[in-house]
C-alpha cells in the first residue's frame, strides 16, 4: 500500500493534512490508529473503516463507523486522541522551550485479523522557522517573545498571552500566533524562574510593566491585545480596566469577578475577592478522586448572586474602544462560565451599545481551550487536586479548530494597523 500526505510533513501543529492510503483490500474492514509519543505524555486515537471499492481510503471522504470519532473528518484522528491507559490520570501534553521541538505521530493500518498493512510517520512542530524566539527578563517581566523574523522596519500586531492555574510560561499558543504574523509575548504570571511561586502573589502592576515594555519595542503596534485563559483572564480583565495601551481582549473561560482561587495584589494589597466558606465546599462534587467545582458555583450563583456581584470587575469602565471576545464552554466542570459570561455580555452591551463584544459559545467544550490538534484535556492534575475539566473528547477538538481562525481574525481586526503608530508619533 502507499500513503499520500498533503502537505508533506513536518507541518505546523495547527495545520490540516490531507491523508489517504491506496492499495488497500477493497470493501474490507480496516482499523487505523494514530499514536503520539511525547516525552511527558502518550495519546492514541483509532477509527474503523470499510475501504471503498477502488482500494483508496481518503480520511476526508470516508466516514469511520467505529472509533474515537465516527464522522467523515480528514483530521478526525488528530482531533480525537485519548490519553493512553498506561499514563497517569490527569497527564496533559505540555512543553517547555518549543524551539526545535517536533511531535512524532505513528499512523498504522491493520486488517480484520490485526495484521499490519502499512505504517507512516508524521511530524508536527510548533515554532515556525520564520519565527524568532527570545527569552525576556527585563525588570520584573519574565516570559518569551515570539515574532516573525526579519523585516526590521515592520511593525506587527502585538499580543500578550496569559495562561491560568499551573503557572509557568506556556509557549505553544504564542508561537503558533506568531506564525500568523503577530508579535506575541508569552507572559508568565507565577511559578516561573524568580517569579512568585503561587498565584496569590500576582501584582497587577506587573501587567503595566509588561504593556509598557512591549509597546515600547520598535516592532510593536500602537496598542496591544490580551489573549488569556482562566485565571489569566481574571488578571487580563483587571488590567483592561486599569491601564491604557490595550485595544482588545480575548477571554477564554475567564471569570468577570474575582474569586478566592487566585488573588491579585494592587499596591501591595490584595484586591477583594469572593470569600469562600466551609458550607460552599459541601457543594463540590467528588467522583472518585476527581473534583468537580461547577456544581458549587451553580449553588453560589443561585443563592448569593448579590454577594458575588460585589466582586465584579467593572469591565463597563474599560475605554469604549476596547473590544472583547468572550469565549465560554458549555461543559466546563470548573465553573459556570456559560452562565456568568452571558450576564457579562449583556452588561457590556447595555452599558455601551457601540462597543464591539463578540460572544462565542462552545457547547461541547470543557475548561481548557487550546489551538487545533492539541489533545483534549478532560482531567488535569494541579497538585494536590485532580480537576475535572469537562468537554467531549472529539467534539471539543472540532470546536477548537473552528474557534482558532475566529480568534486570529478578531485580533487582526481589533489591533491597530502599523500606520496608526506612525500617526501617533506625528
Amino acid at each position: 500500500m502507499k500513503w499520500s500526505v498533503n502537505p508533506s510533513t513536518p507541518t505546523l501543529l495547527d495545520a490540516n493534512l490531507e491523508i489517504a492510503a491506496s492499495g488497500l483490500p477493497p470493501n474490507e474492514e480496516v482499523r487505523v490508529t494514530l499514536t503520539l509519543l511525547h516525552s511527558n505524555a502518550q495519546f492514541q486515537s483509532f477509527a474503523k473503516f470499510v475501504v471503498p471499492g477502488d482500494g483508496v481510503l481518503d480520511f476526508a471522504k470516508t466516514a469511520s463507523f467505529e472509533g474515537t470519532y465516527t464522522e467523515c473528518d480528514g483530521m478526525g484522528l488528530f482531533s480525537s486522541m485519548c490519553l493512553m491507559p498506561s499514563q497517569r490520570l490527569g497527564t496533559v501534553l505540555s512543553f517547555g522551550n518549543v524551539e526545535g521541538l517536533f511531535l512524532n505521530y505513528q499512523l498504522h493500518v491493520y486488517d480484520r485479523k490485526n495484521r499490519l498493512l502499512g505504517q507512516q510517520t508524521l511530524q508536527k512542530f510548533i515554532l515556525d522557522p520564520n519565527v524568532e524566539r527570545r527569552e525576556i527578563a527585563v525588570g520584573r517581566i519574565r516570559g518569551v517573545l515570539f515574532k516573525p523574523r526579519g523585516a526590521k522596519d515592520r511593525r506587527f500586531p502585538t499580543v500578550i498571552d496569559l495562561f491560568g492555574l499551573g503557572g509557568g510560561c506556556r509557549e505553544y499558543r504564542a508561537a503558533l500566533l506568531a506564525s500568523k504574523g503577530f508579535a506575541v509575548l508569552a507572559l508568565a504570571l507565577y511559578s516561573y524562574r524568580d517569579l512568585p511561586k503561587f498565584n496569590t502573589l500576582v501584582h497587577i502592576e506587573y501587567m503595566k510593566e509588561a504593556i509598557d515594555w512591549i509597546l515600547g519595542q520598535p516592532f510593536s503596534s500602537s496598542k496591544c491585545s490580551i489573549l488569556a485563559h482562566s485565571f489569566g483572564a481574571i488578571v487580563g480583565y483587571q488590567t483592561v480596566v486599569r491601564y491604557p495601551g490595550i485595544s482588545s481582549m480575548v477571554a477564554l473561560n475567564g471569570l468577570p469577578y474575582v474569586d478566592g482561587f487566585g488573588t491579585v495584589l494592587e499596591n501591595g494589597k490584595t484586591v477583594p475577592s469572593f470569600p469562600f466558606r466551609r458550607d460552599h465546599a459541601k457543594e463540590v462534587v467528588h467522583m472518585g478522586n476527581v473534583t468537580h467545582y461547577s456544581p458549587m458555583w451553580d449553588v453560589i450563583l443561585d443563592n448569593e448572586a448579590e454577594e458575588v456581584a460585589k466582586f465584579r470587575i467593572p469591565l463597563e469602565s474599560a475605554p469604549e474602544d476596547v473590544a472583547f471576545m468572550i469565549v465560554s464552554s458549555g461543559d466546563d466542570r470548573t465553573n459556570c462560565y456559560k452562565r456568568v459570561n452571558k450576564e457579562l455580555v449583556e452588561r457590556l452591551k447595555n452599558a455601551n451599545p457601540r462597543r464591539r463584544v463578540d460572544s462565542v459559545l462552545l457547547p461541547n467544550s470543557g475548561h481548557m481551550i487550546d489551538p487545533p490538534h492539541m489533545p483534549h484535556i478532560g482531567i488535569a492534575y494541579t497538585p494536590p487536586v485532580y480537576w475535572a475539566q469537562g468537554g467531549h473528547q472529539y467534539l471539543q477538538c472540532v470546536e477548537q479548530r473552528q474557534l482558532w481562525p475566529q480568534i486570529i481574525a478578531f485580533l487582526r481586526e481589533t489591533i491597530p494597523a502599523d500606520s496608526m503608530k506612525e500617526q501617533s508619533k506625528l
